[in-house]
């Protein structure tokens, strides 16, 4: 399934490695880490060489609705239970200070990509999950983030009630991307596709060997950026969670709804940005999540968000312009993998875990990345750490959220009877 983002840019051929190249940092994978890392580093003056077993633009990437928020997946009160209110601020202000940071480079380098502030909200679906978001919202104004609370009638369909998300943001990711690349390589980066790295070695304390299908790369530090790490299961196993996101590009009349990023209390949860365009307005709905090792139609979990989009907006007459689904890695204890996973290799780098929040979980990856490389300390370095082992308590945690997610989705989805869009 070709992705509205892929539709609408002009993706341009790049060779496969076929010979021993040597760089300081090689990078493993050619989503949005991965070449917004390369496209810091070659700022920074380092020679960078990044592979991708397919093609530059990354699964992830390619297949998101680039929301970019600092409101993570995990919840507030969740986050401060695991972590600490300290660390939840830090984990909060590390998204917003990503988004300012896309939006930098935007503005520097003039990409041209959709970037647009915009509000997001967060609207309950029961009066349980609306006290739930009070709190929250309570939690997050101590922290130092204004959210505002609100019953009344602005959304128009049914809730019990919603979080006002003042200056948040979303963009076109792979014209982002893609800007990033182009600019990354006349500061002299090379980029190299169909070529799958096999093997990471490390050499010597101060050499990596990244092996491919037909050639191979010595590099002074490895970032692996694919999503879910080819290279290390045994260290990183039990913080991952695999999932399934099923996505809708909506057509539908202007002005029902404020531009902005819309996601709703359910679980697994629904989300979708209103995008206005010449003649209507697009929503990009996602939803239907599930784990992806159960087995499910794809076509039962797009009918379960047409279902969704008719029971908000039952009088509203749509258009389906596009369909497609994507994956989601889900970090055991709510937070992100990034940095060095193994003390006896520390110059071996790896970002996973981004949850529904991988892009801005991708400018975090690569500030840190560039920041470790060069020998400086990043301030999220401890936050991220993916050493960290998680508690027992995290771990049956993430089990209730599978089941939960499971009957309150998949399940569902599994056995409900096969509709027709009309």
């Amino acid at each position: 399934m070709t992705t509205t983002w892929r539709k609408t840019v002009t993706e341009i051929d790049k060779p496969a490695l076929q010979s021993n190249v040597s760089c300081d940092v090689a990078i493993v994978g050619g989503g949005i880490t991965g070449i917004t890392t390369a496209y810091l580093l070659t700022k920074a003056g380092k020679k960078v060489v990044l592979i991708e077993k397919d093609d530059i633009r990354g699964d992830a990437t390619a297949h998101t609705t680039a929301f970019l928020t600092h409101v993570i997946d995990t919840d507030l009160q969740d986050l401060i239970k695991i972590f600490g209110k300290e660390n939840a601020h830090n984990v909060w202000q590390s998204h917003k200070e990503a988004i300012d940071q896309i939006e930098k480079i935007i503005q520097e380098e003039k990409i041209d990509c959709e970037f647009t502030r915009c509000p997001g909200y967060i609207f309950s679906v029961t009066e349980k999950d609306d006290k739930d978001l009070i709190t929250d919202i309570e939690l997050a104004n101590e922290l130092g983030f204004k959210l505002t609370h609100f019953k009344d009638e602005k959304l128009p369909f049914k809730n019990e009630g919603y979080a006002l998300v003042p200056n948040q943001a979303k963009f076109h990711p792979l014209k982002y991307l893609f800007a990033l690349q182009e600019i990354a390589e006349k500061h002299g980066a090379q980029f190299f596709e169909q070529s799958c790295a096999e093997e990471v070695t490390q050499q010597d304390d101060k050499t990596v060997i990244v092996k491919t299908t037909q050639g191979s790369i010595s590099a002074t530090h490895v970032v692996i950026a694919t999503y879910d790490p080819f290279n290390h299961p045994k260290e990183l196993f039990a913080h991952k969670g695999p999932y399934v996101s099923y996505i809708l590009d909506i057509e539908f009349p202007k002005g029902v709804l404020v531009e902005g990023l819309y996601e709703d209390t359910n679980n697994p949860y629904n989300y979708f940005r209103i995008d206005p365009q010449e003649t209507f307005d697009r929503m990009i709905l996602g939803g239907a999540d599930h784990r992806k090792e159960v087995t499910m139609d794809p076509e039962k979990n797009f009918n379960a968000l047409r279902d969704y989009f008719k029971t908000i907006f039952p009088q509203i007459e749509y258009k389906e312009a596009n369909k497609w689904y994507g994956p989601i890695l889900e970090p055991t204890d709510g937070l992100a993998y990034i940095g060095r996973f193994n003390e006896k290799k520390p110059n071996q780098l790896v970002a996973m875990g981004f949850s529904g929040t991988g892009m801005t979980y991708s400018m975090i990856s690569a500030c840190m990345f560039r920041d470790m490389i060069e020998g400086k300390k990043n301030a999220w370095e401890e936050l991220y750490d993916p050493r960290r082992i998680p508690t027992f308590k995290q771990l049956w945690q993430k089990g209730v959220d599978y089941v939960g997610e499971f009957f309150g989705g998949a399940a569902k989805n599994i056995f409900k009877s096969k509709k027709v869009n009309e």
